[in-house]
């Protein structure tokens, strides 16, 4: 038997959410990523961003700029995750794994959300979220999940 669903109507809040609701976007199409996949990124990224923290270092403190260098250095490590997965949706830890940042639907996560999602990896003992979960805290709090792609 045909759909009934009228696809030109307006979401009711009674009902639950469409596929067209979310662009196209299902949880059927989208698998997360394992955590052993996640645990490869975090150690991935976590290297790639010491390199990045260490060449920022160096740089300021050739200019004989101390003081600018662990500002330097703070800023590296919360922008790393920022500037990467708000502009391509993915860290260089995540284009080796093929994996990707969405929002929970599936979708591209706004700037707000990757911001949230940054912030929340200085929670302290953020890492030990994952144990007995698939999501950490940083995942949960900013309502994004990492999948495969």
């Amino acid at each position: 038997m045909a759909d009934t669903r009228n696809p030109y109507a307006a979401p009711r809040a009674d009902e639950a959410p469409t596929e067209q609701y979310y662009s196209g976007a299902t949880d059927a199409l989208l698998t997360d990523a394992t955590m052993g996949t996640r645990f490869v990124n975090f150690l991935l990224d976590t290297v790639f961003r010491q390199l990045a923290c260490v060449a920022v270092v160096l740089i300021a403190t050739a200019l004989h700029a101390r003081e600018l260098a662990i500002v330097l250095m703070l800023v590296t490590i919360f922008g790393y995750y920022v500037f990467f997965e708000a502009v391509t949706g993915r860290t260089p830890a995540k284009y080796i794994t093929r994996t990707r940042v969405v929002d929970k639907w599936g979708g591209k996560p706004t700037f707000l959300q990757i911001l949230g999602r940054s912030a929340a990896r200085f929670i302290p003992f953020e890492p030990f979220s994952f144990l007995g979960s698939a999501n950490g805290w940083h995942d949960n709090l900013s309502k994004t999940r990492v999948v495969r792609s």
